[in-house]
């Protein structure tokens, strides 16, 4: 077998159909997306709620990928990537699409709980897929599409959200039909057995190697995804309460500028391969420092368009950093046996700083006494630029010493 092909038990007409329903699952990280323009309009349809709890709308799904990416992770052993996927996209259907029909905010909260079963289950097949289907060059390749078509759906769904909003906040809920597209691409394009995968063949016949377990480097990369979700996710949280707000945008204009960051984000996924191939394992500090000046520019920007700049120049810092981070973990877990825990780990760490960011952001500002979500931004900044350093001397003393072997 060949370093840069899929495995060769995977046949030949079946290669394209794998390719399509793997990178199809990297809709399951976004589908969330789809409400983020709506949180400006759900603080008026609920005027007495607290503003953390309506944020919550957006955070819950990422409290059930803390319980679930490791149930997924034990339950895949015994089920198989293929009908833990089918599984995941059925909660997140149902999940979804129930709130357009009924239900206040106590009831949009508990099916967003639903949904967060199929996210926490579904998001870490979806980067294990490639870590377990495909190896070398082209597994490069596929992280960088796996991010940048994840990140167009992102734009496609919350421009959805937004303008089905302008009708109702149900009506919002009506774009989760599109989950169903991937559970028929899962059911027809992935392979019933998880013994066609790589990794998972590898795994087998290294198992005198010892049981899975959690390794030092892919700790490290889980701990960094806690503090950087904490960071991102005042992005996606205070967006559209801003500019709703400070009457800088509705929440139409609100959907474009989050659209604008997967945009660049999708971009930059397009053309990772060579980005990767001239920057390696440094790609990712140079994404989270972009990420950190964003966030610094944004706490002072006061008009639309400035928003815009500047969420294209997060885009660009995310993708480097989201594709990057994802190919470090591949590169420094030493037995294949814990790939899938040192990437639900890392799910779990992501989930868990996506939860608990407004508490902590709010926490954080009520100390720093800059309240708000430009208070969270500075903070933000503080966390991507502390979080970059970090990345880069990881990189520059662990990664390349371990990749040159």
């Amino acid at each position: 077998m060949g370093e840069n092909t899929i495995p060769s038990v995977v046949s030949e007409n079946r290669k394209t159909l794998l390719k399509v329903a793997v990178i199809s699952t990297s809709a399951i990280a976004y589908f969330a997306s789809i409400v983020n323009p709506i949180l400006g309009e759900l603080s008026l349809a609920f005027p007495d709620a607290d503003p953390v709890v309506v944020r919550s709308v957006a955070t819950l799904p990422s409290a059930m990928l803390l319980i679930f990416s490791f149930v997924s992770e034990r339950i895949t052993r015994v089920f198989g990537k293929r009908k833990v996927l089918l599984m995941a996209t059925s909660f997140l259907f149902v999940g979804g699409i129930a709130p357009a029909f009924v239900g206040g905010l106590g009831f949009l909260l508990a099916m967003r709980l639903v949904y967060g079963i199929g996210y926490g289950l579904g998001y870490p097949l979806a980067i294990a897929s490639i870590m377990d289907y495909f190896i070398g060059a082209e597994r490069v390749v596929l992280i960088g599409r796996n991010t940048g078509v994840g990140a167009i759906l992102g734009i496609f769904l919350q421009l959805l959200g937004g303008c089905l909003a302008t009708l109702t906040w149900r009506s919002a809920f009506w774009g989760y039909l599109l989950v169903s597209v991937v559970f028929l691409l899962v059911f027809f394009g992935y392979p019933k057995t998880d013994e066609n995968g790589f990794v998972s063949r590898r795994a087998a016949s290294d198992a005198k190697k010892g049981g899975a377990k959690l390794e030092a480097l892919s700790l490290f990369f889980a701990i960094l995804s806690f503090f950087t979700s904490v960071g991102i996710w005042a992005f996606y949280t205070n967006v559209a309460i801003v500019c709703t707000r400070e009457n800088i945008a509705n929440s139409v204009g609100a959907s474009v500028i989050l659209s604008v960051y997967p945009l660049m984000t999708f971009v930059v996924g397009l053309v990772f391969g060579p980005i990767f191939a001239r920057l390696r394992y440094y790609t990712g500090s140079l994404g989270l420092l972009l990420l950190g000046l964003g966030f610094l520019f944004l706490s002072g920007a006061h008009s639309f368009a400035l928003f815009v700049c500047i969420s294209v120049m997060m885009g660009i810092g995310f993708g480097m950093y989201f594709s990057a981070i994802q190919l470090a973990i591949g590169a420094v877990v030493k037995n294949p046996r814990s790939m899938p825990i040192a990437v639900s780990s890392r799910a779990f760490c992501m989930g868990l700083g996506q939860f608990t960011s407004p508490y902590v952001m709010t926490l954080l500002t009520q100390i720093a006494g800059a309240p708000g979500g430009r208070g969270e931004w500075k903070i933000a900044a503080g966390i991507c630029l502390a979080a970059s350093l970090s990345m880069f001397l990881v990189s520059k003393y662990k990664i390349e010493l371990i990749t040159q072997k």
